[in-house]
């Protein structure tokens, strides 16, 4: 008999596990959205570009070329490669576009010599006519190395008499400048020069410039240079707006001081991680790079982080402002990427980044319900759940203190383990890194490490030592435990077993240092080194950082010879077998080997049994030696050892899938082991 309600609840419950399932999709396809700047830069290596107005954006680029696009991309001017140099940072005021080069030159030019340019076709006549109309700016001084576009920095006064610059410059000292040019006159001043960092520096209404070093906050009026204020801790950036400095922290705090007031101070925890260097100010509030990637915007008015989007660590930051920022992501090399977001846009991509977890969940609610419902909807079929129900409450309840003694390490197992499991397995399928970034990328990440030529030589490392480690689990430790059965005198196989257990206590660090400088170490007194310079005079060799790959993993396999690791097992369990076995062995003649071959191994079979599990999951997982030894990047690797890589590298997702890939192994592994096993019992 069908029931008709439990029928249509089926039937709702279905279509709203439908629905969560296209809302995770529009989730995920939201989070995953960018917008189109209007204008294709692939084949522009931009390095910084400006906007006053979102509708027209100035760029600059690698190797100086400077250009501007509208949103519908069209080039509305081409100013063409002033210098050979890269753009570092680059503003347009009143009509002028200011522009700083890496050989530490700023370049002034009107809009309209630009337009005039490219309306000529640039022309030599036009060029000429172009570059009568450049002015430059020059201290004196290129940037050095470390100048980039994080660190240098343009301002205008609003008066429009003097350009400020402030950028890291090839000095012996004091690399950290501020030069001031005027604009009418040409002459430059040194505003500041120190060695500290510079967090930034901001022009107030009044054309007083505002500076921080180090910890302390810096004003310069008129000829008055004076500290300010000191937050006591490094300031990464700063900006002035409506009467007060703000400023951002290297402890990601916000600081607000009155320009008229400084013990009329606020500070606020930010709680976001930001990338030292990476805060830049858009004249009202910051923009910054979030550690290990990501973007993030902070509200000067509401002091706190009000947008935190993932994206890529390889992206960086080539516009900001209140209303938008532009990020170039170099993941791929061939084929870089330059990204526009809104910040309406953005925020859009971080609050779906949040719902897609709430749609996971209510996919997973609506699917039980919907097989509960279905199967529930024939009388029949929902009673026997009802009663098979209640029976299972009623035991529960019955046995209570059983199960719940039972709940605790069952807990603890799903804490500590099979939620690991699953979380690690969900990670496979993003670009993941905690608290920071969450992107949804397929199967990506399982498509690079199973078209990774080194994960799959590591694979070839990783069976040899395999091999390797199950002969010497087994072998060498039964044939020893043979061998003290046979002795007669109970005192003296004693003693042997002690001798044997003592070296088990040495750490196994310290086992591994042991053999790799003192037993295959690369000086004539090793002791291989010095047992082989007995019949070759002089014989040096170098066994574990040898060139020879052979060589150093066959030396690491010698480690800990004689491989006796697991002989007390075979030990009690040979020693458990009935001596009237053995008496009735010897009467019919059965020698000491065949006796262990065919007696003693059939009769211990399930101790080699578990210590080939135990030794197979152990090789799988094993990378110390490795890592001791050689580290994450010598020659010797093994997934275990690239997977411990990724996660120092923060590559969560790459290192999931490949957590999945042994996990999958070792459990196909297993399963058939214990397949076989059973067949033959």
């Amino acid at each position: 008999m069908i029931n008709k309600k439990f029928l249509i609840a089926a039937v709702a419950s279905a279509c709203l596990f439908f629905a969560s399932i296209a809302m995770l999709c529009v989730s995920v396809a939201k989070t995953n959205r960018q917008t189109d700047l209007g204008f294709d830069l692939r084949q522009y290596t931009v390095s910084k570009m400006y906007t006053d107005n979102e509708t027209t954006r100035i760029a600059g680029t690698q190797n100086g070329e400077i250009f501007a696009f509208d949103t519908h991309g069209e080039i509305q001017w081409n100013a063409g490669q002033i210098y050979e140099r890269a753009v570092y940072d680059i503003i347009q005021h009143n009509g002028e576009v200011y522009a700083a080069y890496a050989n530490g030159r700023v370049v002034r030019f009107p809009v309209s010599a630009a337009e005039a340019l490219t309306e000529a076709g640039a022309t030599e006549e036009a060029q000429s006519a172009f570059r009568a109309q450049v002015r430059e700016y020059y201290a004196g001084y290129s940037f050095n190395s470390g100048g980039n576009v994080k660190n240098t920095q343009l301002a205008v006064s609003p008066d429009g008499e003097s350009l400020f610059l402030r950028g890291m410059f090839n000095d012996t000292s004091r690399v950290n400048r501020i030069y001031r040019f005027e604009l009418s006159g040409g002459g430059s001043h040194l505003e500041t020069g120190t060695s500290a960092t510079l967090g930034g520096m901001a022009v107030d209404e009044d054309g007083t410039l505002w500076w921080s070093a180090q910890s302390a906050i810096w004003r310069r009026s008129g000829d008055a240079r004076e500290t300010y204020a000191d937050a006591n801790e490094t300031l990464q950036a700063i900006s002035v707006y409506d009467g007060n400095i703000y400023a951002v922290s290297g402890s990601n705090k916000l600081y607000r001081i009155s320009t008229q007031d400084v013990t009329d101070t606020s500070v606020w925890e930010l709680k976001t991680e930001f990338a030292t260097g990476f805060v830049f100010s858009t004249g009202k509030n910051f923009v910054a790079k979030i550690n290990n990637g990501g973007v993030a915007v902070i509200d000067t008015q509401k002091h706190k982080v009000t947008l935190s989007m993932n994206a890529a660590d390889s992206a960086n930051l080539v516009m900001w402002t209140d209303d938008s920022f532009v990020l170039r992501d170099e993941s791929d090399i061939t084929n870089p990427q330059v990204i526009y977001y809104s910040m309406s846009l953005a925020k859009s991509i971080a609050l779906f980044a949040v719902l897609r977890w709430v749609f996971v969940a209510l996919m997973l609610v609506f699917l039980l319900t919907s097989l509960y419902l279905w199967f529930a909807t024939f009388d029949d079929f929902r009673e026997r759940i009802h009663k098979k129900a209640r029976a299972f409450f009623r035991a529960l309840w019955r046995y209570k203190f059983i199960y719940l003694s039972l709940a605790i390490p069952f807990l603890l197992l799903l804490l500590f383990y099979y939620i690991p499991i699953g979380f690690g397995f969900g990670l496979s399928f993003f670009d993941y890194i905690p608290g920071t970034r969450s992107v949804f990328v397929g199967f990506r990440n399982f498509v690079a490490v199973l078209t990774s030529a080194q994960f799959w030589k590591s694979a070839g490392m990783m069976l040899v030592f395999l091999l390797a480690d199950i002969l010497k689990a087994l072998i060498p430790p039964v044939l020893l435990a043979e061998a003290i059965m046979a002795v007669r005198s109970k005192r003296f196989s004693l003693w042997v077993r002690i001798l044997l257990f003592v070296p088990g206590i040495m750490p196994g660090v310290a086992t591994t240092l042991v053999w790799s400088a003192g037993i295959f170490g690369a000086t004539p007194n090793s002791l291989v080194n010095a047992f082989l310079g007995l019949f070759m005079p002089g014989f040096v060799k170098n066994w574990v950082y040898s060139a020879s790959l052979s060589t150093s993993m066959g030396t690491l396999i010698a480690f800990g010879f004689p491989w006796i690791g697991s002989y007390l097992i075979f030990y009690g369990a040979i020693s458990g077998i009935n001596a009237s076995v053995f008496e009735a062995s010897r009467l019919d003649g059965c020698g000491w080997f065949r006796r262990i071959v065919k007696i003693d191994i059939p009769l211990i079979l399930p101790q080699l049994k578990y210590i080939f599990v135990t030794s197979f999951i152990a090789s799988v997982q094993n990378y110390t030696n490795i890592y001791v030894l050689h580290g994450i990047n010598g020659q010797i690797q093994t997934p275990a050892l690239l997977m411990y890589r990724e996660i120092i590298n923060a590559n969560y997702g790459v290192a999931s899938v490949m957590g999945v890939l042994i996990f999958l192994f070792l459990s196909v592994a297993t399963f058939f082991n214990f397949r076989m096993q059973s067949d033959k019992s």
